[in-house]
């Protein structure tokens, strides 16, 4: 199954178009009971998505393969090992879990400081010992990978992937990760929500790319498809996409998704120009709303 469940939303009021906050513990316990009957294995959550770790080893984590985050490692750090090690021990408790299946660098720019040979053999050597599987890193560009992959054998890169972000799809990258056997997991298929709210409800930020929204608006219409189906169709269409990480908030929501990925929907066809290379769009953290 090429679904996986994003789990931000469990202890974090994440995304822009999230209206209902964190997702309480009994939703969670039914999301991942729906989750486990049909046959989606992995879970992406991170060491910074507050309580979500805690409360997928409450509901139960049994059956799934886990990949969490660790957040920014300080280059100042005496004992890097020790201090990774603390994160993961905690990670690993909160799971109710003896080793995750991917442990993945929040800020792949700790390889490059002073620590960064540290940090990755202390990841290799929790690899050897069993508590992790594999181990990657979480971009937020292409660029990230250029003096990483040369240097570093990972198993993992996970990156934003969506109808207006397609960078390391158009990118030489694919090829490369392929080639050297690393997964490739897609996380922010909404754009953090954005691709789905209403086009009233757009904020006053986003108005310098009304002629892209317009191009994305009128395309819907015309395919008569939802934003919401339309996201999921083009990423799941990806032959070299591994995993497709979708964030939820309900299982009703779940339920919508599992009902689509099972559908023999035929292969969408999206315009060309219908993306964007605007950082300043396609990069949450440089939005100013």
């Amino acid at each position: 199954m090429k679904l996986a469940i994003g789990t931000a939303q469990f202890g974090l009021d994440y995304g822009i178009a999230n209206d209902h906050g964190k997702v309480s513990q009994k939703e969670i316990k039914k999301i991942l009971d729906l989750a486990r009957s049909s046959n989606i294995s992995l879970l992406d959550t991170a060491m910074d998505y507050g309580d979500s770790e805690f409360k997928i080893g409450k509901a139960g984590s049994k059956g799934f393969n886990i990949v969490s985050k660790i957040g920014d490692i300080p280059a100042n750090k005496k004992n890097t090992k020790d201090f990774i090690y603390n994160k993961l021990k905690n990670t690993l408790d909160d799971l109710g879990i003896k080793s995750l299946y991917g442990l993945l660098l929040h800020r792949p720019e700790n390889l490059l400081n002073k620590n960064g040979l540290a940090i990755y053999e202390t990841l290799s050597e929790f690899k050897e010992m069993g508590l992790v599987k594999k181990i990657g890193i979480s971009i937020y560009e292409p660029d990230d990978l250029n003096k990483i992959i040369p240097n570093f054998e990972l198993d993992i890169v996970q990156s934003p992937i969506n109808i207006f972000d397609r960078r390391l799809i158009n990118s030489f990258w694919v090829d490369e990760l392929k080639k050297k056997g690393i997964e490739i997991h897609a996380r922010s298929v909404f754009l953090q929500g954005l691709l789905l709210i209403d086009p009233s409800k757009r904020s006053a930020y986003f108005k310098k790319w009304n002629r892209l929204f317009k191009q994305y608006d009128e395309w819907l219409y015309e395919k008569k498809i939802s934003n919401f189906e339309l996201c999921i169709r083009y990423v799941l269409s990806q032959d070299s996409i591994d995993k497709v990480i979708i964030g939820i908030d309900s299982c009703k929501q779940l339920k919508e998704i599992i009902d689509l990925y099972s559908s023999k929907s035929e292969k969408l066809t999206v315009p060309n120009e219908l993306f964007s290379n605007d950082k300043s769009l396609i990069n949450p953290s440089c939005w100013k709303i």
